[in-house]
């Protein structure tokens, strides 16, 4: 008998599995939420002078296989000032931001804070140095005040600078990237079925 035999079909079929294909699928869609994150953080990390912005970062992963569902956010109970970073603070309304984190802000600048505080200084190497911790600080009644007038500005007329679109930036600069974690994710779990 003339033919051809096929062999290792058993293979190609466990390969082909949407069970196989699914967990490759959730493996590649964590690894490009993965960089995402850590796209968003590295954007938010200069502009954020104590921290709480970039741990707040985070993803949530929910469902399984071909249902996963994996989103990158911020929480806004961590940094509540986030959301105004990312995207502004819309004016109009007369909304203030928080008083208390711009205070903190305020600990960071000598510049600024110098006719109101001597606690707050800038050294001869140019490193701000501070007589005091941010909490104690901040909580000066000469720093309050004037970071309540600065609040008061900022909610009659908004923030003077552009929304940065964190999230939107991190996922222009890594949508291919992602694509090829989840591609390559997904041939990871053919071969290894």
């Amino acid at each position: 008998m003339i033919g051809i035999k096929i062999t290792g079909a058993d293979k190609a079929k466990a390969m082909l599995d949407p069970t196989n294909i699914g967990l490759g699928v959730r493996k590649g869609m964590i690894r490009g939420a993965t960089l995402i994150e850590g796209e968003a953080k590295r954007i938010v990390k200069p502009r954020h002078w104590h921290g709480t912005a970039e741990r707040s970062i985070h993803q949530r992963v929910s469902g399984s296989g071909f249902d996963t569902e994996v989103m990158v956010g911020s929480n806004s109970a961590r940094a509540p000032h986030f959301r105004s970073l990312s995207y502004g603070w819309p004016s109009g309304k007369g909304k203030q931001p928080p008083t208390d984190a711009i205070a903190e802000w305020l600990t960071s600048k000598p510049e600024i804070v110098s006719g109101v505080t001597k606690s707050v200084k800038r050294n001869s190497a140019g490193f701000v140095t501070r007589s005091g911790s941010v909490s104690a600080i901040s909580k000066e009644a000469k720093v309050r005040g004037l970071a309540f007038v600065i609040a008061r500005k900022i909610g009659k007329k908004g923030f003077s600078f552009k929304p940065m679109m964190i999230f939107e930036m991190a996922w222009g600069k890594n949508r291919d990237k992602v694509g090829a974690a989840i591609r390559e994710a997904i041939t990871e779990a053919m071969q290894d079925a």
